[in-house]
């Protein structure tokens, strides 16, 4: 199946009438004879808490234990240490894409990402502000899909670097973009090709994105890593399930979806509904496809430092593949969409370099 039909199985499911959901994956209850590890999710008293190290027999509350609110954990910005990795379709699935390869050698500066993606509650107080027209929570055949925070969709690559200018000058920061040529900007306003000139929140690049859902180069399939994506007896993404193939019935007939797998939302869960990787970073596989910041680079054997994809690109890369997707799905999947191309599965993270000289954690 090519990458534009991939992209597009949704429309088979347009006409689909609203009906009942499956009940939202829930955080199981804190047990008090139970060793948690650092970044598992539990409820207690009326709210969900995350792990921030290994754990037994601390119940969740104490201002400084080993819990805090998964809410809090679950937004704001990841800052991955650079480092080098190697890019590109490193194990052969028989799915992969002529584009991603030849393998070859990424060294990267350390920078941040969105632990999450951009939800409608970010992108509505944007529209609100700016008097733009909301971005739309339903499908090709106008079934709504929920906003609050549900990843953002049908947004076009142009819609997210007008956001992310919006939002960096809500902090008094210089615009990223040019929005007439897509161009990143320095913070003198100019043109540029180097991301650490970039000042504030921009989208990630090409590689800044598999180097995170990589986990800093682990050498792995899916952001949750080989096989299917119920470890440990949990869900882990949001992906074409059993749920997907219940909500969609007849219209799913010769859909093969993710085998014994139920994550519990047959199309957008909100952002961090599943746990997050060894970065803190939720979603990177599945939910939603993400808007990078690159037009599509011809990939070489030759290594990169910080690689951008051309500016004059008719496309730009789409990473992680989302809810409609299946086991043929792969992190290093490259699909190229046009700059004015919006669907229901498709949204945005964001990113932003760390000034020259800062550390990473």
């Amino acid at each position: 199946m090519n990458k534009s039909k991939k992209m597009a199985l949704h429309a088979l499911f347009a006409t689909v009438l609203a009906g009942l959901f499956p009940a939202a994956f829930a955080a199981e209850s804190w047990q008090a004879n139970r060793a948690y590890q650092k970044g598992e999710t539990v409820s207690h008293d009326g709210e969900d808490w995350q792990a921030r190290w290994w754990s037994y027999g601390e119940a969740p509350g104490a201002e400084w234990g080993p819990w805090q609110s998964a809410h809090a954990a679950r937004r704001g910005m990841a800052t991955v240490a650079g480092g080098s990795f190697m890019m590109g379709a490193t194990i052969e699935n028989g799915f992969n894409y002529p584009n991603e390869t030849p393998v070859h050698p990424v060294t990267l500066s350390s920078y941040q990402i969105g632990k999450t993606e951009v939800t409608f509650a970010d992108y509505d107080r944007y529209t609100r502000a700016t008097g733009r027209t909301p971005a739309s929570s339903l499908d090709i055949g106008q079934v709504e899909m929920g906003r609050g925070q549900n990843p953002v969709i049908n947004v076009t690559w142009f819609d997210a670097i007008k956001y992310i200018n919006w939002l960096n000058q809500q902090h008094g920061w210089p615009r990223a973009y040019d929005e007439t040529t897509g161009a990143l900007l320095d913070s003198a306003g100019q043109p540029t090709r180097d991301v650490g000139k970039v000042f504030g929140y921009r989208l990630p690049t090409e590689a800044e994105w598999e180097y995170a859902a990589r986990e800093r180069g682990r050498d792995i399939v899916n952001a949750w890593g080989n096989g299917s994506p119920l470890v440990n007896g949990k869900p882990t993404a949001n992906v074409a399930d059993a749920s997907f193939m219940a909500y969609f019935g007849e219209l799913a007939a010769g859909f093969t979806p993710w085998p014994d797998y139920d994550d519990g939302h047959p199309r957008l869960a909100p952002v961090g509904s599943y746990p997050a990787n060894a970065l803190g970073v939720y979603d990177l596989s599945g939910n939603v496809w993400e808007w990078t910041n690159d037009g599509e680079r011809t990939f070489t054997a030759e290594a990169q430092h910080n690689p951008l994809g051309p500016v004059d690109s008719p496309v730009r890369i789409l990473r992680g593949a989302s809810w409609d997707n299946t086991f043929d799905m792969h992190l290093t999947d490259r699909a190229p969409g046009a700059p004015t191309f919006s669907n229901p599965s498709i949204g945005f993270r964001l990113a932003r370099s760390l000034p020259a000289g800062a550390a990473a954690r």
